[in-house]
């Protein structure tokens, strides 16, 4: 280890930001680069009447998560599916190894649903997102799913599906079956 006095050294080099870089801490007074605009409280952030959850709770503007961005469009699909008539299995079904959003069923398919989320479109749908290394992913997901549950494989034929969700109204974009 080098000596102290040197770690310390680093360690406020570390917690200094660069010239250029704006400020560590926004909206603390004296840490913001000398000449930036001043903000005012709430600028630049969602509306938060337009970010209300499926229970009508509305997420205040400094709650908002990428995770409660995406359980809001998945919330929104579901309430889709449901109303094709598809009964939803489950939702954020999670294993150390992969993730599947909502898992459904409907006649003598079980349907695996990947639901993408973007704010804007301007740098390509939703839908683009989905990769081959990503088709991957769900069907090793839902191929592990069936083995644990061998009831539902013997039941229904596995299909992927994806679905798109877009700007800051959460437009439901469409449900396509994938494979």
């Amino acid at each position: 280890h080098p000596p102290r006095h040197q770690r310390q050294q680093r360690h406020q080099r570390q917690k200094q930001p660069r010239h250029g870089q704006g400020s560590l801490h926004p909206g603390r007074p004296g840490l913001s680069p000398p000449g930036s605009p001043k903000k005012s409280p709430g600028e630049d952030r969602l509306d938060p009447a337009r970010l209300r959850l499926p229970s009508g709770k509305i997420i205040k503007n400094n709650q908002i998560t990428t995770k409660k961005l995406g359980d809001r469009a998945e919330s929104l699909v579901a309430t889709y599916l449901r109303k094709s008539g598809h009964q939803i299995l489950e939702r954020n079904h999670k294993t150390r190894f992969y993730e599947i959003d909502i898992i459904s069923t409907k006649a003598d398919k079980i349907y695996f649903t990947e639901v993408k989320y973007r704010k804007s479109e301007a740098r390509g749908t939703s839908l683009a997102m989905i990769t081959p290394k990503k088709l991957a992913q769900m069907t090793f997901a839902a191929e592990s799913f069936l083995k644990s549950r061998p009831d539902l494989k013997k039941k229904y034929s596995p299909l992927l599906a994806a679905a798109s969700v877009s700007g800051k109204d959460f437009t439901f974009n469409g449900w396509f079956p994938i494979s």
